[in-house]
């Protein structure tokens, strides 16, 4: 024979090591295309945050009004601003309210507040839920919710006020208004449309803890004397249509904007007939449209437990007592 044995080995070895070299260069081909379409997705995302700054600072952009927001915004000139509803979500531009339409829907929510406070305040026996009257009724206009109760005091007309500084404030922070609910919630405060009416963007609790139940919401503080002279602080909540952009802009598969949403806080100062006792009149009102009635459910057992957590934090010593 010429050349005498041939070894196979030598030749396994060669083709085990040709593929080792393919694989490794399959890998590195397709961590290449992977870090390329990375790239591609940061460009776009500096691109698109390149243009807000461009637009912020061509609007005059100013500092942060809400230190406090963990996720602060910014106001331009315009009114408007950029803000970022969700951490996993792109900001979103937000033009301001015209001041003279926010009240003009106050006043034409408010005496539907009243009617609807009235009503409950005729129904049948409620149901007693930590010291509060509870009461439910359901219709083709949707869902209903009632709370009341007695707060008994020695001047009712400072109580009733320091009740509704004690609501507007918690309703106007943040952190002290997600902290009273037990399932997730997000709330970004607008517009400050003057010093008793905002508008801001909450989300609605959900048995999921998602966020994409959202409702833009227009809330005034609005204090009054009845026929005799007594104090009366409401708290008005009523449901916007959001604007097509911003309906756009924050919209997803997933979002879904909820505009028949309203809820009042009613305090009245009161006396008792008998004994002329002083005491407030604290009532919770709520109505909306829910899919079914598990969801309406829930709805109703978390605002009735955010109703106990925001009493227990204003006043500690009347949670567990109807009459004081």
């Amino acid at each position: 024979m010429f050349g005498g044995p041939i070894d196979i080995t030598d030749g396994v070895k060669s083709a085990t090591k040709l593929s080792l070299l393919h694989d490794k260069y399959t890998r590195l081909v397709e961590l290449g295309n992977a870090i390329h379409c990375e790239n591609a997705e940061l460009r776009r995302t500096l691109n698109k945050y390149e243009l807000f700054e461009s637009l912020l600072d061509g609007d005059g952009l100013q500092p942060s009004e809400q230190q406090s927001e963990v996720r602060p915004y910014h106001r331009t000139n315009s009114g408007g601003r950029w803000m970022q509803f969700n951490e996993d979500e792109d900001p979103f531009y937000f033009e301001a309210v015209d001041s003279t339409a926010c009240h003009d829907a106050i006043r034409e929510y408010f005496p539907r507040c009243v009617d609807h406070h009235a009503r409950f305040m005729h129904l049948e026996q409620p149901q007693q839920f930590f010291g509060w009257s509870v009461q439910r009724r359901e219709d083709r206009g949707g869902h209903h919710f009632h709370f009341s109760k007695r707060v008994m005091c020695a001047d009712a007309a400072w109580t009733t006020e320091f009740i509704g500084d004690e609501a507007w404030r918690v309703f106007n922070t943040r952190e002290l208004y997600e902290r009273l609910y037990s399932a997730r919630v997000v709330m970004h405060v607008l517009q400050h449309v003057d010093e008793h009416t905002v508008v801001v963007l909450q989300s609605l609790p959900l048995p999921d803890n998602s966020v994409s139940r959202r409702c833009l919401t227009l809330a005034s503080k609005i204090t009054s004397a009845d026929d005799e002279g007594r104090l009366c602080v409401n708290i008005l909540l009523l449901g916007l249509k959001p604007p097509g952009d911003l309906a756009q802009q924050v919209g997803s598969a997933d979002v879904k904007f909820v505009q028949n949403s309203n809820a009042y806080l009613a305090l009245h100062q009161r006396a008792d007939e008998a004994g002329g006792d002083d005491f407030v009149e604290m009532s919770l009102g709520l109505h909306g449209v829910y899919a079914n009635d598990a969801e309406a459910q829930f709805a109703f057992l978390e605002c009735a437990c955010a109703l106990v957590r925001f009493e227990q934090s204003v006043l500690p010593q009347k949670l567990l007592d109807a009459d004081g």
